[in-house]
């Protein structure tokens, strides 16, 4: 698509009015339609990868080999799966529920049940900065098979990876405003949350999650948050003390270490600790020389990081917009520049808090690990001689109560420490008061157990982050970390409304003298009392012989209930063919006297 096709910059009202007058009709297509341009968009990833890593403001030089690379495996692999499993599993997955016969109670014979999923209507989808295209992606694509309508706004950069997959999807077959790109100012989402959306999913930090729940409030608007994390990675006594090192390299160094489910506690038995340690030094050296290294004693900050308070360092902004400019000098269009210097600009902001609290922790008592003299040749085999970005800050020996530990960070930091067993690495990794995401090493049995324990949406054992990117996988929070999941399956559905139809069944026309389908539209008798207590007796009484030594109850309560009900309709159908002259002096016969009841009882 050309980039001046009117696609994204829409008023937010606009959006809103146009999602609602084309959704009931988007809604209405076979889902065959609606997963054409699903399958166009996986098409397209696969033949034209390249395209979509363009989208993300990656050039291709080959200095940037490693970051096309993480791109594809990191966001356009799992957005081609989740397509792919929509194709596969969303006929199913969406088609009416027809519950058997077993199960039902019996006082409902009759009754046949039906559970419909039916599509919520127009849903804000607010993504985040890192992860551009797969994260929204993939919340974009469900929601657009669940019958939708969607308003993306872009996280910051964002905006080129969303125009990208907007145009795909609208390449395959998508009518127009089905899908709005909204500008990345957030006050566009605020507006439609206002307007009235019927829906959010919102990918970002727990203060945002917090503002936008209070704006739902009024309307009581449905939300799924996605928020931070502050993730455990807990390394039990049978674990691998090399493969422990290599996720927590890996962990902090994937995506700039920008990525909500990162290890940022590093909880180790202690039996392993020392090699942990000393391995995790080695691989520290890969980064090459840090810029910004503090004073080991001191816990002083040097360097373009250097700063106070929360107010971004003017050295490390001027960092920010070298990025951008160095983009631009590369031969980099503006757009990616522009989102070049953004990111760069968020860096900046997060890694000068991140020094705040390792500043912190530092004064507090703990030490930086520093880089073993032994690890630099790690660095050989790395093409350019060293791994790119921040040389990684993990800290040992933090205060347990230091702020370090409980924040939600999107810079390449952890905390080092060891535990004396299984029990106290739990009690650790359940101290924080975010439940994204944690992973356990060690063997597979005690590693389920400890996992089965942990307080997180999703558990990783013996490998870190990658797993979740399946698309089967529901994600999601705990704590501060949000509610509601996306991707998978339960993800799909959490698109969707459930509507449940019960149909009763009516009699045939031999039957329909005999049968009473609806007596419960009748008002009670005396005798109904016994009745269902006798029923709950036979149907819920405990053991089986206690449920069948009530069953002779539950025959005389039908007995004298039917006596009870002929009773009653005899004296309707009496009233029915006896004028009265003076409707003024009838009385309720539905509830008879006990005089009357004991006449009849003797004829």
């Amino acid at each position: 698509m050309a980039k001046d096709t009117p696609l994204t910059g829409p008023d937010a009202a606009e959006a809103v009015w146009a999602a609602r007058a084309v959704q009931t009709a988007w809604a209405a297509r076979p889902l065959e339609e609606r997963l054409r341009p699903v399958a166009a968009l996986r098409a397209d990833l696969g033949r034209r990868p390249g395209e979509a890593v363009a989208a993300l403001g990656i050039g291709s030089g080959a200095d940037e080999t490693a970051a096309r690379a993480e791109a594809l495996s990191a966001q356009v692999v799992p957005l081609a799966d989740a397509c792919a499993f929509l194709q596969r599993s969303a006929e199913d997955l969406l088609a009416p529920r027809r519950p058997e016969g077993e199960g039902r109670p019996g006082w409902l014979a009759g009754v046949e049940l039906e559970v419909v999923r039916e599509p919520l209507g127009v849903v804000l989808v607010i993504a985040p900065s890192n992860y551009p295209l797969f994260l929204p992606g993939v919340q974009v694509i469900q929601a657009l098979a669940a019958g939708n309508a969607v308003l993306l706004k872009p996280g910051s950069g964002g905006t080129a990876a969303a125009r990208w997959l907007a145009s795909r999807l609208e390449a395959g077959g998508l009518p127009r405003g089905v899908l709005t790109v909204l500008p990345e100012d957030p006050a566009h989402a605020r507006r439609a949350v206002r307007l009235g959306v019927d829906k959010v999913v919102l990918t970002g930090s727990a203060d945002t999650g917090a503002e936008l729940l209070a704006a739902l409030a009024p309307k009581l608007t449905p939300a799924t948050l996605e928020l931070s994390g502050n993730d455990a990675l807990v390394a039990l006594a049978g674990a691998d003390p090399d493969t422990v090192v290599d996720a927590l390299a890996f962990g902090l160094r994937l995506n700039r270490s920008a990525t909500c489910i990162a290890p940022r506690r590093a909880l180790i038995h202690e039996s392993l600790y020392d090699r942990v340690e000393r391995g995790l030094a080695r691989a520290l050296a890969a980064w090459g020389e840090d810029e910004s290294e503090p004073d080991i004693a001191t816990g002083a900050e040097s360097g373009a990081n250097a700063g106070a308070g929360g107010v971004v360092d003017p050295v490390a902004a001027a960092g920010a917009d070298a990025a951008g400019d160095a983009a631009v000098d590369a031969g980099a269009d503006g757009d990616t520049a522009a989102r070049r210097r953004r990111l760069s600009h968020r860096q900046a902001e997060e890694e000068h808090r991140a020094d705040r609290l390792v500043d912190a922790a530092l004064r507090g008592g703990g030490h930086l690990l520093r880089p073993a003299p032994d690890g630099a040749a790690q660095s050989s085999s790395i093409p350019g001689g060293a791994l790119p970005g921040p040389r990684p800050r993990v800290v040992v020996g933090a205060p347990w109560d230091a702020e370090l530990r409980a924040a939600a960070l999107f810079a390449p930091v952890a905390t080092l420490d060891p535990v004396a067993d299984a029990d106290e690495a739990v009690q650790r990794a359940n101290a924080s008061p975010y439940g994204l995401g944690a992973s356990v090493f060690g063997g597979a049995s005690e590693a389920r157990v400890v996992a089965g324990r942990l307080k997180a949406g999703v558990v990783t054992v013996n490998d870190l982050i990658v797993p979740t990117a399946d698309p089967r996988l529901p994600f999601g929070g705990r704590g501060l970390s949000g509610f509601g999941v996306t991707r998978g399956a339960e993800g799909l559905l959490e698109m969707t409304a459930p509507k449940a139809v019960a149909v009763r069944r009516l009699p045939g026309v031999l039957t329909r003298r005999f049968a009473r389908p609806h007596r419960h539209f009748e008002p009670n008798l005396p005798e109904d009392e016994a009745l269902f207590q006798a029923w709950l007796a036979v149907a819920h009484g405990g053991s089986l012989g206690s449920r069948l030594a009530a069953v002779p109850g539950l025959v005389r309560a039908l007995v004298a209930r039917g006596r009870a009900g002929r009773l009653r309709d005899q004296r309707q159908r009496e009233a029915e063919a006896s004028p009265v002259s003076n409707p003024s002096q009838t009385s309720d016969t539905s509830h008879p006297s006990p005089q009357t009841d004991l006449r009849e009882e003797t004829s």
